[in-house]
């Protein structure tokens, strides 16, 4: 079996409405999905351009240091 790598996705989970991290992340990421799931607030999120997984861990990183007080 030849085990390939395919791309990296950000998971947050919460009790709190992830809206507002949805609307700071903008046209930044792909919404793979934004809701409730098993209780939670859950949104997935993907790069928008294919890259290196360093690449793309690094893009999530800034973004999420960028975020705003409020969103946070």
């Amino acid at each position: 079996m030849h085990v390939r790598y395919l791309n990296v996705d950000l998971e947050i989970e919460s009790k709190s409405d992830l809206s507002k991290i949805v609307e700071e992340f903008g046209e930044d990421v792909i919404v793979l999905h934004c809701g409730e799931m098993r209780g939670y607030q859950h949104a997935s999120f993907e790069a928008p351009n294919p890259a290196e997984a360093d690449d793309i861990i690094n893009h999530f990183c800034l973004l999420v240091e960028e975020l705003t007080k409020e969103a946070r």
